[in-house]
This record gives C-alpha cells, sequence and structure tokens, in this order.
C-alpha cells in the first residue's frame, strides 16, 4: 500500500509584534544644515550649531575668531576716527593700547561668571535628565506626554499605582515645556516620588525635582 504523497507547505513568516512604546527616544532627523534641525540634541551634538531656549531653535554658532576680527576692526577704527578727529596720533594709539591691556586682564582673571554656571544645563534638565525618574529612560514625547519606561526593573512601591501599564513596565507624565517644570507637569512628578518609592521612607530618586 503506497502512502498518498503531500504537497510541499511554505511555513507563514512570524510578524514581531511592534512595542507600543520605543524604547529609543523619537527625535528628529539631523538634517545637514543647522536651520532645519528641530531637535536640541543634534543641533548641541555640532559644535559649529547653537540652540536658542527661548526661540526653540537651532542657528549657526559664530566662532570665536569671527567675533575677535569684527571687535580688532572696530577697535581700530575707532583709533583712527579718534586722530582723524583730534589730530593727535596719541590718542588713536591710546584706544589699541586700552583694548590689549583689557584682553590680557581677561585672559589672566578669566571670567567671573564661569563658576556660577549650572550643570548641568537647562536644556539637558528639560530634555533629557529630569523628564523621567531616575535610571528609567524616556521613550518618547506624544500628544503632550512624556513616556517613561522602566528598563532596569527599578522597585516601586505599587504597580498599579506607579505604572499606567504594569506589563511594559511604562508611565507618561505631562510634558515639560521648560526646566524647572511647573503646573501639571511639576504636580504629577512630585505625587508620583512621593507615593512609589521602594519602601516607607525611602522614595523613589528624581535628580533636581524641587517639589513644593
Amino acid at each position: 500500500m503506497s502512502c498518498p504523497i503531500c504537497p510541499p507547505v511554505n511555513p507563514i513568516p512570524v510578524k514581531p509584534i511592534p512595542h507600543p512604546i520605543p524604547i529609543n527616544p523619537s527625535v528628529a532627523s539631523c538634517e545637514d544644515k543647522c536651520s532645519k534641525r528641530t531637535n536640541v540634541h543634534c543641533c548641541e551634538g555640532d559644535k559649529k550649531c547653537r540652540w536658542d531656549t527661548k526661540k526653540q531653535n537651532c542657528s549657526y554658532n559664530i566662532p570665536s575668531w569671527v567675533y575677535q576680527v569684527l571687535m580688532w576692526l572696530i577697535v581700530i577704527g575707532v583709533a583712527v576716527l579718534t586722530w582723524y578727529l583730534t589730530g593727535e596720533i596719541l590718542l588713536g594709539v591710546l584706544v589699541i593700547v586700552v583694548y590689549i591691556v583689557f584682553l590680557v586682564m581677561k585672559k589672566v582673571y578669566g571670567n567671573p561668571n564661569v563658576g556660577t554656571r549650572t550643570v548641568p544645563s537647562k536644556d539637558y534638565m528639560q530634555y533629557i535628565g529630569g523628564v523621567c525618574p531616575d535610571q528609567w529612560i524616556h521613550a518618547t514625547t506624544k500628544d503632550g506626554k512624556d513616556y517613561c519606561k522602566n528598563v532596569y526593573n527599578m522597585t516601586v512601591a505599587d504597580d498599579k499605582k506607579c505604572y499606567d501599564d504594569s506589563t511594559a513596565k511604562t508611565k507618561t507624565f505631562p510634558e515639560i515645556k521648560g526646566w524647572p517644570p511647573a503646573g501639571d507637569a511639576l504636580k504629577q512628578r512630585c505625587a508620583w516620588r512621593l507615593n512609589c518609592g521602594p519602601k516607607e521612607g525611602i522614595y523613589a530618586s528624581w535628580t533636581d525635582l524641587n517639589c513644593p
């Protein structure tokens, strides 16, 4: 008795199930021109570009040597004009000498504002450092909400209260519009930090989140 020959069966390819929230941050592509970049990370990652926090745009950063050349042209112009108006060449030379002394003093004593700069920057805290609890990642910003994911399984007090999706270990907060945060963006983050600590008396860490 012969066995029937079964026709070949092609296996159905298994389609991967997309994750509801991408792990990698959703950022705009980095264009070749600074003026076309809409993301602070792309702008600050390039020395020739400068991010304007108030205007929320990216533009070309003028190199320091350009400023120096412009300043020297202005100083020489003022010196020549002083000489022309007064007829005293020494006054024109004095203008140049005063500017040289100023440059030397600035080089020796440095910029007094350097010691008072805030580290990390407000831009870093607004877009990266302060968006989510410490050791969580900022997955994406969508529809006015910041999506945070506990990828390292940091302990929280209550899965139901501390996650929007306890299976995916994700939580959303109102988008931070500036640093320090205010309104609901600050209120909901402070409530989460207060109620979602690993155990009583130990709150979840959230660097530089100043709650009232």
